[in-house]
């Protein structure tokens, strides 16, 4: 399954926030659905920005989900501001928006090292995982 690493506050703010645009320098084509990885790295400066527009962050919650596929989603879209139908959004910026879907978040959280861009994930790893719901498989 494909999957896309970000850095955190992003990855609380897909899971927690709505985030529903991932801003990226590269065009992709892919649609479908989609794993979210947190990586290992923290923006402490685009926290200090979601803190002072009122977001409140939980910082154990950020650090748990670090290094970890936290959730699935889809790629429903991707276009390039301005001009994107979705650049009206709180969370677009000047670049190529990813457009996401509904994010289903994971009962637990898959350790896994990140990558650049889009990559694809073990399959095998999620058999234990029912991506309807986010929820382990009962064997």
């Amino acid at each position: 399954m494909k999957a896309f690493t970000v850095t955190q506050p992003w990855g609380y703010a897909i899971a927690r926030l709505g985030k529903g645009v991932e801003n990226r320098a590269q065009k992709i084509s892919y649609r479908g659905p989609v794993l979210i990885h947190v990586g290992l790295r923290m923006n402490d400066p685009a926290a200090e920005q979601l803190s002072q527009l009122g977001y409140v962050l939980d910082p154990d919650v950020m650090q748990r989900q670090r290094g970890n596929i936290i959730g699935v989603t889809e790629l429903v879209d991707c276009c390039r501001a301005p001009g994107c139908h979705h650049s009206p959004t709180r969370w677009a910026t000047n670049a190529w928006h990813w457009v996401l879907g509904q994010f289903t978040p994971f009962e637990a959280p898959i350790p896994y090292r990140g990558q650049l861009g889009l990559w694809n994930f073990p399959d095998e790893l999620l058999k234990g995982v029912d991506l309807t719901t986010g929820k382990k498989r009962r064997r």
